[in-house]
C-alpha cells in the first residue's frame, strides 16, 4: 500500500532500485544507498493477511526478469496493480528505465517513479 501523498492506501508494487547518492537525513530505506548481491522478493506483502516469508535473489535485476517478478506478485495478489518504482534513486539508472518503464507500461500497469528529482536531465 502506499503510504504518502495524493495515492495513500492505494494498493500497488514497489519495485525498489538501489543506489543513492544523497544521503537525505530523513531517508527510511539506508540500505538502499548501495546495491547489494542479493535482493529480498516478498510475495506475501502484496497481500493481506498472508505470511511476508520472503526469498532472497541475486542482483543485479534485467528488464525482462523485473517483468517477470511483476507477473509472479500479481499472480500473489489476483490483480494486476500499479506499479512505484522507487529506491534509492531510481534516476541512478536511467538506461534500465528507459527500457523498463515502455514495458510496464504498455503491460496495462499504471507507473509511477519516487524520485528526489534532482537529476533534471534524466527526469526529462
Amino acid at each position: 500500500m502506499q503510504g504518502e501523498g495524493a495515492l495513500v492506501g492505494e494498493s500497488q508494487h514497489f519495485l525498489r532500485l538501489a543506489v543513492c547518492p544523497f544521503r537525505c537525513l530523513y531517508c527510511d530505506t539506508e540500505d538502499s544507498w548501495t546495491a547489494a548481491t542479493a535482493w529480498r522478493f516478498t510475495p506475501g506483502a502484496a497481500v493481506p493477511g498472508v505470511t511476508l516469508d520472503w526469498e532472497d535473489r541475486p542482483n543485479p535485476v534485467g528488464v525482462e526478469q523485473a517483468m517477470r517478478v511483476l507477473d509472479e506478485l500479481d499472480t500473489a495478489c489476483g490483480e494486476m496493480r500499479p506499479v512505484s518504482v522507487t529506491g534509492g534513486e531510481p534516476l541512478v539508472h536511467t538506461d534500465f528505465l528507459g527500457v523498463l518503464l515502455p514495458k510496464i507500461r504498455d503491460s496495462g500497469r499504471p507507473v509511477r517513479i519516487e524520485t528526489a528529482g534532482a537529476h533534471g536531465s534524466a527526469l526529462a
